[in-house]
């Protein structure tokens, strides 16, 4: 499953409509917001977290070098998740 996320995000694999359906499943976007690379990402949001508030500030203040890397550790680990769970929940209706 890794090798094909390494291969899709280097563009030498596409998805098919059945993954990107559950995908946006396991991920709460829809398939507009996975394609459109124009999506504004600027939502709003309201964090409860006093120190993740805090480590947030602090990397806003990074250069964007350094904040694009967090980004796109978070984003990965992220990522990471969502797929392993949604194989895990693919597997457990497929036993069931």
């Amino acid at each position: 499953m890794f090798c094909w996320l390494r291969r899709r995000e280097h563009g030498k694999a596409a998805p098919s409509i059945e993954v990107l359906k559950k995908t946006t499943r396991a991920l709460g976007v829809s398939a507009d917001y996975l394609l459109n690379e124009d999506a504004d990402d600027a939502t709003p949001i309201e964090i409860k977290d006093r120190t993740m508030a805090e480590k947030l500030e602090l990397i806003d203040q990074l250069s964007e070098k350094d904040k694009s890397t967090i980004i796109h550790m978070i984003e990965t680990m992220l990522t990471k998740k969502k797929m392993v769970d949604l194989v895990t929940q693919d597997a457990a209706l497929e036993a069931a």
